[in-house]
């Protein structure tokens, strides 16, 4: 495992500082995740981004994804490495060896062919095509852990010396900015850990809408298309509707048909016209 101590006492770069105002203005609100992504992309290239918040007593919490390819993509993996695979994860040894440390942060590489882990490897790097991460990881104490992870798929290739080199003059921002984007959607009851807004908190204005584009919706293809809205993923989706993902897909499916859309990119379009 490839990892090293980053100096969080260093004078910041400009790029760090330029990325500092950037965030300020977005912690704590649903909007955090993509402005990281479109802040650190440019500094270094990457496909998806991922933001943990990790404990030793519980499984680690979701502080958003984004992507400057697929934004699916990066919220499906991320589910898929909270169903366990986490375990796996190398950066585990760091919070097992640390735990008791000072305040520490550390950049940790991890590329598709050194996980040794074969479902793992499989799961979260090979189906969706990963081939490289970088792993911000900073403790934060007395027991929280931020990860900010970039992933580079087969198109991008690995990162090189110098995307290591960069994102390292940035990482003291960006794990202090999720860490205090995490206490800020604690204390907020309508802005939840993973950056999605609550339904409860904007549903009235969602379904008035979604009434009128979408009259010919069964009951439950409106929950779906309505929860879709707000940005919540079929697993999400499903566990609020206390239904199975696949039923959450059957019924996306059949709204789409009848809203003559596609995907959710054209749904987003149609309810905004």
């Amino acid at each position: 495992m490839d990892v090293r101590t980053i100096d969080i006492h260093q004078e910041p770069a400009s790029s760090c500082v330029s990325v500092a105002i950037d965030l300020i203005g977005r912690m704590g609100e649903p909007g955090y995740a993509r402005q990281l992504t479109d802040s650190l992309s440019q500094v270094v290239r990457f496909a998806h981004l991922c933001i943990l918040s990790f404990s030793r007593l519980t499984p680690p919490d979701l502080l958003g994804t984004g992507s400057t390819l697929s934004p699916a993509c990066a919220e499906d993996t991320a589910y898929i490495y909270l169903d366990g695979h986490y375990n796996a994860d190398p950066t585990g040894q760091l919070r097992a060896a640390n735990v008791d440390s000072g305040r520490q942060l550390y950049i940790q590489r991890q590329r598709a062919e050194d996980i040794a882990n074969a479902d793992y490897r499989m799961s979260c790097y090979e189906k969706p095509g990963i081939v490289d991460r970088l792993s911000l990881f900073q403790h934060f104490g007395p027991d929280n852990w931020i990860a900010v992870n970039l992933y580079r798929d087969s198109s991008q290739g690995h990162f090189d010396s110098s995307e290591y080199a960069r994102l390292i003059t940035v990482a003291p921002i960006v794990t202090a900015s999720a860490d205090k984007h995490r206490q800020l959607v604690t204390s907020n009851p309508h802005v939840p850990a993973n950056g999605l807004l609550e339904y409860d908190a904007v549903a009235p204005t969602i379904e008035q809408r979604l009434a009128t584009i979408g009259p010919m919706l069964s009951a439950r293809e409106f929950e779906v298309c309505s929860r879709i809205l707000l940005g919540l993923s079929a697993k999400e989706i499903a566990r609020q509707l206390g239904i199975a993902p696949n039923t959450v897909a059957e019924h996306r499916k059949n709204a789409y048909a009848k809203l003559a859309v596609r995907n959710h990119k054209q749904l987003f379009a149609r309810f905004s016209l």
